[in-house]
């Protein structure tokens, strides 16, 4: 397997203070590390099979981040406010 596998725990709330991330991403690398037995009794890697899914583990406990986003019109209307206010007191009349 190339390059670096996301779990559920790269986007976790509990990724900090989870108890069981390393029982976790142990569990998942031995999913990873299944081997099937062939027709002509050799062995082929699960990951490897083109027409099954790669299985990904889920942890009941997982908790999703909530992505942050941030509204334009509100943060115009913000600044808007704000320089308003500063010139407000500029002008001492």
């Amino acid at each position: 397997m190339c390059g670096v596998k996301e779990t559920q725990c790269t986007h976790c709330n509990h990724l900090q203070i989870c108890s069981f991330k390393a029982q976790f991403l142990a569990a998942q690398k031995a999913v990873d590390e299944v081997t099937v037995s062939t027709v002509d009794r050799s062995f082929i890697s699960l990951r490897d099979i083109s027409w099954i899914r790669p299985v990904s583990l889920e942890c009941s406990y997982f908790s999703g981040k909530m992505p942050v986003m941030r509204d334009v019109a509100q943060s115009a209307t913000l600044a808007a406010e704000r320089a308003s206010a500063l010139r407000f007191m500029d002008d001492p009349t």
